[in-house]
């Protein structure tokens, strides 16, 4: 008999239910947003941040960014 992961079954489970019976979309939008924050002057600011990292630490960072992502 084939063992089923639970925790991807329950995952799948939950998906379908959702696409059967899930909420309406409009259900979850709301009209208006009131923060109480004035965007009337907002004004946008950029700043550039320049790093010099070293070739030793890039390739040590590209390489665990590659073991997690094999990983998942």
């Amino acid at each position: 008999m084939r063992k089923f992961d639970v925790k991807k079954v329950a995952l799948a489970a939950g998906v379908i239910l959702v696409g059967l019976f899930g909420v309406k979309s409009d259900a979850l939008a709301y009209p208006l947003l009131e923060t109480g924050v004035d965007t009337s002057s907002f004004e946008h600011f950029q700043h550039d941040v320049y790093i010099n990292q070293s070739e030793a630490n890039k390739n040590e960072a590209l390489e665990a960014i590659k073991k997690i992502r094999s990983e998942m």
